[in-house]
C-alpha cells in the first residue's frame, strides 16, 4: 500500500496499481512493482514463524496483559514512514518488543508479557565521527549522557555510500552495521567505500530492547595515506 504526504508531487512511499514509489539521492523514484519468484526460505521463513509465535502469545495473554499494553502504546509514539510521530496499538508495541528480543536471543522462546516499566537510564546525546587508522573505518565517539551499562549495547546504523555530503536522509536508507557495549568510549565502523560520504545514527538499547531516539552524523569514509 502506498502512503501519500502531500499529493501526488509529495513524499510518496510504498506500492499502488502495480508501481513502487521510492526515493533514491533525493530523487523521487516510480518503478514497475517486482514479485518473488521462488518461496521464501532461510532467514525470512525463521522470522516469520517467529512472528506467527509471538502473535499466539499475545492471543493468550489476557485481558489484564491488554490492558497494560495498550496504556503503554498511549504514550510511547512510533515514526511513521515520513518519520512523524505515530500512535500504534499496543499489540503492535508487544509483537516488535517481543521480536526484538528473540531476534536478539537468536529464537530462544522467551515472551516479555508486560511492557517495559521504564525507558532507558542512558541515552546519546550526540555522536562525532573521526578517521580511522584503516582505510575505510570511521571512529564514531557517542557522547552519553552518563557512564552507561556494560551488560546494555550501543547500536549504529549506517546509510551510503553517497558521492557528496546531504543535509537529509531517508530513515529506511539506514542499515544496522555495528555494534559496542553500553559503556563504549568509541565504535569503529570498518569496510566503508574509501573517499565516500556516510550517514551514521546511534542509539543507546537496553537488555529488554528498550531505545533510545537516534542521534545522528556523517562523514567522509578515509583513504589512509
Amino acid at each position: 500500500m502506498a502512503v501519500f504526504q502531500t499529493g501526488m508531487t509529495g513524499a510518496i512511499k510504498g506500492s499502488v496499481g502495480g508501481l513502487t514509489y521510492t526515493t533514491n539521492k533525493g530523487r523521487h523514484v516510480c518503478k514497475r512493482r517486482s514479485y518473488p519468484v521462488r518461496r521464501h526460505v532461510g532467514t525470512q521463513s525463521l522470522i516469520r514463524a517467529t512472528l506467527g509465535w509471538v502473535t499466539r502469545q499475545w492471543g493468550l495473554a489476557g485481558a489484564a496483559i491488554w490492558a497494560e499494553w495498550t496504556a503503554y502504546a498511549q504514550s510511547h509514539l512510533l515514526p511513521d514512514k515520513f518519520g512523524q510521530p505515530s500512535q500504534v496499538s499496543g499489540f503492535n508495541w508487544y509483537v516488535k518488543l517481543n521480536m526484538e528480543q528473540m531476534i536478539a536471543a537468536d529464537g530462544v522462546e522467551i515472551v516479555c508479557e508486560s511492557p517495559p516499566v521504564a525507558d532507558p537510564i542512558f541515552t546519546v546525546n550526540s555522536i562525532v565521527a573521526s578517521d580511522g587508522l584503516a582505510d575505510g573505518t570511521v571512529v564514531l565517539t557517542p557522547a552519553l549522557n552518563g557512564a552507561g551499562d556494560a551488560d546494555d549495547f550501543l547500536q549504529i546504523q549506517v546509510a551510503g555510500p553517497f558521492t557528496s555530503e546531504g543535509k537529509q536522509i531517508v530513515d529506511s536508507f539506514f542499515t544496522d552495521m555495528a555494534s559496542a557495549a553500553g559503556n563504549a568510549a568509541t565504535v569503529d565502523v570498518e569496510g566503508l567505500q574509501v573517499l565516500a560520504w556516510y550517514h551514521f545514527r546511534a542509539r543507546y538499547t537496553t537488555l529488554a530492547n528498550r531505545a533510545s531516539n537516534w542521534v545522528y552524523t556523517q562523514w567522509q569514509a578515509p583513504e589512509v595515506v
